[in-house]
Order: C-alpha cells, then structure tokens, then sequence
C-alpha cells in the first residue's frame, strides 16, 4: 500500500513532527554554516526551498546529496532581517534528514550553535518574516494557547481557499459540491479543498508539495466504492475506491469516454466536517469478506491506527511441509489471541479480576479504569510498522522518532512473532491484510537498511520463513491458501464475533476472555465534549498510539456465511451446466436481458445488482473467477428486477419500498421513487419503456410513468400483499392469497377520471399543461418571441406603444437565453467524434447546426452588449447582429435538410412475416413521426424566411417579417407544450377491472 504512493521531491509532510502544520514555502538560497557538515562542497549558497511550518523552518536544497535541515523554533535564538531579500536564523539544534534521498535515521546536532542567512529567489522578505515571526511567537506559548491559536489558524487557512474552477477537466462540468477536507495516509494530514462535479471528483492541496499537479481528480465514474471512515472514533471520514486505467480489461470501455488525469493510488480517506459516505459489500471469498467487514467498521489503509486487522490462521511456522488438510496446522479461530495459551491466559484472567475486585470497591466519582484483561491491542501503529518496517521505513522513523525500533524488537523471524504474539504478557497482536495478498516487499530487505545486529550476534536482514515457505510469494501464497481452507471457512464466524461481532464488547466479551482497556472502544468517550484543547489532544495521541477497536457490527453470533448460487442448465436436455456465486447473500431475482439473451442480470439482498456475460466461451458458470461487467450499488437488499427489450435499462425494487431506474449503458441512476413502506415483490416494465408497474408487499400496486421519473399516476391499494406482477394489455398482480389480480392498461394511461385529494391540477389537466410549459426557461423565452414578432405584425414597424413593446419584449429575452450557447454547445462538448449509429453525413449535418446555432446565440449576446451600453463600437454591434442573424438563417436551412432527409428515410416496405396488425401498427407509428418532423421543417422554412427578412436579403416589409416571426414562434410554443389530457371516452369503471373492484378497492388517479 505504501510502495504505490510516489513522492516527486524529497520533502513530505511525513518529516513533520505531530500536530505540526504546513504554512507555506519559498524560492530560496542558504548560506549554509561552516560548523554544520552536509555542504559537501562547499558552496558559498545553496540553491533550495525554505519551508515554514507551525513549529520548525525546514530547507530542502536542490542538491539531494546535501541533507534537508529542520530547525525548530524551540530552538531559535535569532530571527531578524538583513537586507531587503534575506534573514539571519540561529539555532542551538539542527536536525538532517534524507540526504542523497536515502531514508536513514536523522541526524541530530545539538548544542551546536549555528546561523544561517536565507535568502528569498522571487518573493520580498515581507511575505516571509510576519509569518516566521508569528510562528515563533505562538511556539513560546503555554500548551494550551499554543494549540488553541495553531488550530484557529490552521482554519482559518482552509476556510480562506477556494476551489479553483479554472482546474476542471471538462469545460461542461458543473459544481455540485466543494468544501474544506483533509486528506489522510499514514502519518500524514493534508489540508485542502474536495470538490465534486456531475462527472469528477477533485482534490486541491492547500499546499502543493510535491510540486507535480495542483489538483488531483478522478472520473466518478471509474469509482469502486465510498464508504463512511472514522477518524479518532468520530464518523467524519470518508474513503473512496479508485478503479484506474489498465487495472481490468472490461473497463477500459467504460473508461474510454473518460479524458484527463486519473488518482495517483487505489484509494483516497477524507475527513470532513460533516458525514458522508455509503457503503458497499465485498465478495465472496473469505479475504474479500473479511476486507468488506473492515471497510465497514471504520478501518482504512490510510490510517496506521485503524489499519485493516486479518487473524493469524496458522499456528504452524515450524514444519517442513504444510498439509492444509489437517486441522492441527490452524490457529483455534473461536479465542483472541490472548487466550491462544492456558497458562498465559490464566494470567490476563487474573489481571481482570482483581481489577473488577478493585472497581466494585472504589468511591463514587473515582478514576479506576473499567476492568481489562489486555493491556496492549492486537492493532496499534507500532504493530503495523513492526510487519511493514522494510517496505515502509521513513513512516518507521517517522513514528520512533528518527531512528528504528531496536533490532530485537524488529520483526526478524515469523516463527517468532507467532510465538511471542501467543506466550508474552505484553503482545496480542494479529496479523495485517498484506500477509494474504501478492507482493511480498515488506518480507524482504530490498533497501539494504541497516536494521541492527540483535543480541545473538545475527543481522536484522530479510525475514527468517517458516520451512515450509520457499520464499515470500510461497509464504503469501500459502498463507491465502489457508485463508479460504474448509476449515477457516466453516469456523471464520467465530473470530468475526470477536472482532466485528456481539463478544466484542459486554458481557459476551467477559466470557470470551476478550476485553481491551476501555479507550480503545468506540464511544468510551464523547471528544465533543471536551473542553480542554490539552486534554483533547492527549486523548487523542493516546486513541492513535494504543489502538482502536474496530466498530461494532453485529450484536447477535455471526452465522457462518451463506453464498447464493446460479445454477445453469440446458434449454432442450435439461443437462447442468455448471453454477456460481454471484453474490456474498440470497439471489433474489434474475432477468435475461436482450433480445439475444447474451446477458443474465442477477439481484441480491447483499444490496447490489450485477451484469454478467453470457455468451459463448463467457458463462460465468464456466470461469474460475467471474466478473460482472457491471455493478449497480444499492442502498438496501433488491427483491425484485425488469428490463427493457434493448436490455439497457433497468428497473430495480427494494426491500424498502423503492423502485430505480438505471442506465447499464452509464451504470447511473436515472430515478428512484417510494412506492411502499414494505419491499418491492415484482416489477414490470411495459413493452414501449413508458411505465412500470411495481407491486409491493403491503398491498399497493403502482404505474409508474418512466419520463416523468417515476411518478405514481394510478395506484390500488389491496387486501392481501402482492408477489409479483406482469404487464401487456392487462397488468397482473399475484397475491400471497393465491389470487391473480388485472386491471386494463388502457383505462389507467387513457382516461383519468378523478382528481387526488388538495385541489392540486389533475395529472394532464390544462392547468398543469400551461403551469409546465411556463416552468421551462424555453417556454418563457418562446413565449416573449411569440409578443415581440406580434407587436412588430401589428405596429407594422412605425414608432408608437407597441414598438416600445416590441424593444421591451426583445431585451426581456435575453436572460432567458442566456445560457443558450453552452446549452447548444453541450453535444459536441460531449461527444466531438462521430458515433456511427447514423450516417455520417448526418451526424455531421447535425454537429455543424448546433455550432452555427451556438454561434447565433453568441453573436446575439454581444448584440445585447452592444444595445445596453457595455460595448461602445457600433461596428462591432452591427458585426455582430450580421453574424447572429445569418448564422441563425443557416442553422434554420440544415434543420429543413435533416428533417426532409429524415423523412425520406423512413420506412415503407413491409417486412416478411410482419402480421397485418404489426404492419398497420408500423405505418401508424410513421405516419406520426413523419407528420412531426413535417412541422419541424415547416418551422425550420418560417425562421429562415425570419431571419431573411430581418437581414434584408429579401423586400419583406416589417409586417411580413412580423408574421412569419409570429408563425415561428407559436410553433416553437406548440413543440414545448406538454401532452394535453386524452378525451375520456365513457367507462363503467373508471379505475379497476369490474372483476376486481369490489374485492381489491378503487384505483386512485394521483395528483400531479
């Protein structure tokens, strides 16, 4: 994990000390002292950067060979001006870190005086010295005000930044949300700005470090997963999943519409000041379940102290053959480690008792800490640098101080750790993710560190493997081999109800001898409610050094896990196939979808829908490891599933009542709706993609209408709750009684007969047809030209009240197009090339109007510049009326070419085998589309003739162009409309089928 992460300079945030913050940094030279060695030629002034930060001044020169120098203001005897560029530093202590890059322990010279002269490359001392000054000051103060006003201006410098807008990607994207966020890695908090938009997520450093980009982004799209993180046991954290270009071959589609940068790392923790994450399960395997169930109770690769926790599986390090298949060989998974060993346990159990003894005794309002067995935690960010010393070695030093533990408390041999990890009174601890997974650098001296000679004469070098292990893949290997053995598999449950589960806490936890001291629980203590910056401080050095239990997550015994399976068999001979495990809980539905069939969608309660290929020589049944081609997350178990007859939409119902609708294309959510407050049995998604029906386990049956995002237009309410539901002419409903229950399509999406409760316009009414044609910026902006081309008909261009109307009217407009250019511009934004899903020629036909008609609304804006004063040069105001109003004649004519060449397209051949309902149904459906397109071409020949007319291209009088305006424009109003009620024809009932009416209720038409 930390082997992925790439540090472009030699300085990072990993040289500050605790609670140490970064201020800012400079172009600078240092005249390096003569009494301080590194300046290994002697240079006269060192080219480097000056960094300040809360407690020391840091110079990293160029030169990687001369070390970086730290001087803490603790130290500082001197700190004065000389000259207009440069400053005068004494310390009695300097500190040099990483030279020729190496991370070696520092070197600390005390008791040395030594000056040293900055000089400033670019900036004026001024930017320099009030801020060194004040550092300097705040350094000097009592611990309390000291941490009190570093924390205030550390805030009011997050507060203070802004999110750079000029940093997006795509010129389309719109801000969603942006606000201050600390970034966390091991050992390192770094302050910034998080930011999303409708199609990337971004993170601006307060500080850019490492001097390679300002802004770290990453398409939402290619995010895993987002799950809710702790961070010093508050709920403020929030971690996301990266997938990045080349991890797996099924994304590079889904990736290749994506441009721009991608994350540096695999994944990234933020700490908010408010909560927001949500969560995802894993797979099936037990490493994927146990990964899963550390994301979910707050453990992250990010933080040392919640580090992810694995059980020790083995507890044979000795053998020179390791046989999987005997029980001997495994750790007894049913106790914490401190109970691995009767004699030592016998301790621990003594220790508990004569503190309980002690508590039962003590005064009211003393401070004897609840009785505990176990002094040390079996997760602490020693322990994990203890296995990860040789692959992370500067957070090593970072963590003791500048120098390494001692060789014999260095992780040397894995015999031994399982030794002493089972006898010494002192250590519990259990094994990390890193043992289970491919890579084994952190079992190898690759860096050739010098570790120490132990006591027994032997150098700390690579680890000493068990026999059994030929080198570090083998040991990985064998140690997954033994992660997902039957017999971890069948008795795994039990560490988890130590670790996750009801014995980790409580009386439970007293009876599985598996009680930590009371500061590592979560909720031990409410932070919030301390006053004393401090004490708050201390409480929080003593949570991050000494362990942190992982959140809660289940309070009754963890069942031993049950993985749903897919079973595939032949069509004809009814012959296995073959199964597999799509999902870590129950299927819940499947659906085929396509007209081929050549995939198989599959729902869970595990709260996840996943896509798997089908085709030949791709049945998941067939492969080894299956993966899905895609994955929808949702926020509760799925009971039920439709699709369209394309098979790119999806309609998914919950075990919370709520219906979705989502693209397989995008893999986004198009809408979600509450149908019940019980789950969603069945779904139907009717043959033309307009509605869905959803019926639900607490009676309701529901039509949904899908362009309206999900709206309830008919709903009955029934006696007995509803299974399942199907839909062609008749919707269909079967219920938990054993009956079947239809009601007639035409009567729920023809006639609406009644209105819901509140007087609101009834669904169709014209009421809400003009109260939704006004709610559009379009319909205000058709509207106003449909008054200024009809003052201009009527004033027949002569000066009076209506030409004033007109001029009012006309500047009236603009606001409501004022986003028109970008609007127009979006598609070609979004998609410059051509998709081949129409002819060429077509596609570019249309690519070249929408730029003419961006250019149109462009020029009309400068011409609005022009008429209210912002622009003075009337030529350029004329210019610009030229432009707007031929660019607008030109787009109007290629409407008229794609609309008369789409006419011409359309079919009228009858097609072989087509019944004679089919092919009536075929030419009805043209005759409407063509009839649509002729008017759209009709308008396209009135705004051209417009637009003519306005440029004097032809002898119109201002009467003409009035009308042809006018005419144009009552068009554009009649497209945006929406559709108007259908005439209700005359129905006995207007709601359910007469068979069902009197047992099931009335339909109920909602209100809009």
């Amino acid at each position: 994990m930390f082997a992925r992460r790439k540090l472009a300079k030699r300085f990072s945030l990993l040289l500050l000390e605790d609670e140490e913050d970064y201020v800012a940094d400079w172009a600078a030279s240092c005249k390096w002292p003569s009494n301080v060695e590194g300046n290994w030629q002697g240079l006269a002034s060192l080219p480097g950067r000056l960094r300040l930060c809360t407690k020391s001044l840091f110079f990293e020169p160029d030169d990687v060979r001369v070390p970086i120098v730290r001087l803490e203001f603790a130290s500082v005897v001197q700190l004065e001006a000389e000259g207009a560029q440069a400053c005068v530093v004494g310390v009695n202590k300097v500190t040099k870190m990483k030279p020729n890059m190496a991370d070696v322990p520092y070197t600390v010279e005390r008791h040395k005086p030594s000056s040293w002269v900055f000089s400033l490359t670019y900036a004026k001392l001024d930017s320099f010295m009030p801020l060194a000054q004040e550092q300097l000051v705040i350094s000097r103060l009592p611990a309390a005000d000291r941490l009190q006003l570093q924390d205030a201006a550390v805030k009011a410098r997050e507060d203070a930044a802004a999110f750079d807008t000029s940093r997006l990607v795509e010129f389309s994207e719109r801000l969603l949300w942006e606000g201050p966020a600390l970034q966390l890695s091991p050992l390192v908090r770094e302050p910034g700005r998080l930011a999303v938009t409708d199609q990337r997520l971004y993170f601006q450093p307060l500080h850019n470090i490492a001097g390679d980009t300002p802004v770290r982004s990453h398409p939402l799209a290619a995010v895993a997963a987002v799950v809710r993180r702790r961070s010093c046991l508050a709920p403020v954290g929030l971690e996301l999943f990266m997938f990045s270009p080349g991890t797996e071959a099924q994304l590079q589609a889904s990736l290749a519409s994506y441009s721009g940068p991608y994350w540096d790392a695999p994944s990234a923790f933020f700490t908010l000041r408010s909560e927001a994450a949500r969560e995802e399960l894993g797979k099936v395997s037990n490493f994927d379940y146990l990964l899963y169930l550390n994301l979910a109770a707050g453990r992250s690769f990010n933080d040392l102290a919640q580090w992810p926790v694995f059980p020790w599986v083995l507890k044979d390090y000795s053998s020179s053959r390791l046989d999987l298949s005997d029980e001997a060989v495994f750790r007894d998974l049913t106790k914490p480690m401190g109970a691995q060993t009767p004699a030592r346990l016998e301790v621990f159990r003594q220790r508990y008792h004569e503190m309980d003894v002690l508590a039962q005794h003590e005064e009211p309002g003393g401070h004897m800490p609840a009785p505990f067995m176990y002094g040390t935690h079996y997760s602490t960010p020693g322990y994990v640098m203890f296995w990860l010393v040789r692959a992370a070695p500067a957070h090593m030093l970072r963590l003791q101080g500048g120098r390494f533990d001692a060789p014999d408390r260095l992780f040397n041999s894995l015999g031994e750790s399982w030794n002493s990890a089972t006898s010494s009174t002192t250590d519990v601890k259990e094994l990390i993710p890193e043992f289970f997974m491919p890579g084994g650098d952190f079992l190898v001296n690759g860096s050739q560190l010098a570790l120490g000679i132990r006591q027994s004469g032997q150098p700390v070098a690579d680890v000493v493997l068990p026999p059994w292990a030929g080198g570090p893949e083998e040991l990985l290997a064998l140690h997954r081999a033994a992660l997902e053995a039957p017999y971890v598999s069948a008795n795994l449950h039990h560490w988890i109800d130590l670790i996750f589960g009801h014995k980790q806490r409580g009386p439970a936890a007293v009876d599985a001898d598996n009680v930590f001291y009371h500061l590592t629980y979560e909720g031990a203590v409410d932070i919030s409610t301390v006053t004393s910056l401090q004490e708050l401080k201390a409480l929080e050095t003593q949570i991050n050094e000494f362990g942190q239990t992982p959140k809660q997550l289940f309070t009754h015994p963890h069942p031993a896990r049950l993985t749903g399976r897919v079973f595939a068999y032949a069509a004809i001979a009814g012959q296995p196939l073959g199964s597999f495990a799509p999902h870590n809980d129950a299927v819940s539905s499947m659906l085929l979808l396509g007209h081929a069939g050549g995939r198989l969608a599959t729902a869970s309660w595990d709260c996840t829908v996943k896509v798997w290929d089908v085709g030949e020589g791709r049945q998941p049944w067939a492969s080894t490891l299956p993966l899905p081609s895609a994955e929808l997350a949702l926020e509760s178990g799925c009971w039920a599933l439709s699709g369209s007859a394309s098979g790119q939409l999806l309609v998914t119902g919950t075990d919370e009542g709520t219906v979705a609708a989502w693209d397989l294309r995008t893999q986004q959510q198009i809408w979600a709706t509450q149908v019940s407050a019980d789950y969603v049995g069945g779904l139907s998604l009717l043959p033309g993609g307009n509605y869905v029906a959803a019926a639900a386990a607490d009676g309701s049956m529901n039509l949904l209408e899908w362009r309206r995002g999900g709206l309830s237009i008919a709903s009955a309410s029934c006696a007995s709750p509803l299974r399942c539901c199907a839909c062609d002419s008749l919707m269909i409903a079967g219920s938990e009684a054993g009956q079947l229950l239809m009601w007639s399509l035409a009567q729920l999406t023809g006639p609406q007969a009644g209105t819901g409760a509140g007087g609101g316009a009834a669904l169709g009414s014209p009421e809400a047809v003009i109260k939704g044609f006004c709610a559009k910026s379009d319909g205000k902006d058709k509207l106003t030209a449909l008054v200024q081309y009809l003052c201009l008909y009527l004033s027949a261009g002569q000066p009076g009240n209506l030409k004033k109307v007109q001029a009012s009217v006309t500047a009236a407009r603009k606001i409501f197009r004022i986003m028109r250019p970008l609007e127009t511009l979006t598609g070609l934004l979004t998609q410059p090339g051509f998709t081949g899903k129409q002819p060429m020629h077509q596609e570019a036909l249309a690519k070249l109007k929408d730029l003419l008609m961006a250019t149109y609304f462009s020029a009309d804006h400068v011409v609005w510049a022009y008429q209210i004063g912002l622009i003075a040069d009337k030529k350029t105001g004329e210019r610009a009326q030229k432009v707007s109003l031929w660019s607008w004649a030109l787009g109007s004519v290629l409407t008229m070419i794609i609309e008369a060449n789409a006419i011409l397209s359309v079919s009228s051949r009858r097609l072989a085998r087509e019944s004679d309902a089919e092919w009536a149904k075929r030419q009805e459906a043209a005759r409407q589309e063509i009839n649509g397109r002729l008017l759209v071409f009709i308008h396209g020949g009135l705004q051209a003739l417009t637009a003519a007319g306005l440029l004097q291209l032809y002898p119109f009088k201002p009467r003409t162009v009035g009308l042809l305006g006018t005419l144009a424009s009552a068009l554009n109003c009649y497209f945006l409309l929406p559709p108007f009620p259908k005439r209700a024809a005359p129905a006995a009932k207007p709601a359910l089928a007469a068979a069902n009416s009197a047992a099931e209720g009335k339909l109920v038409a909602k209100v809009a």
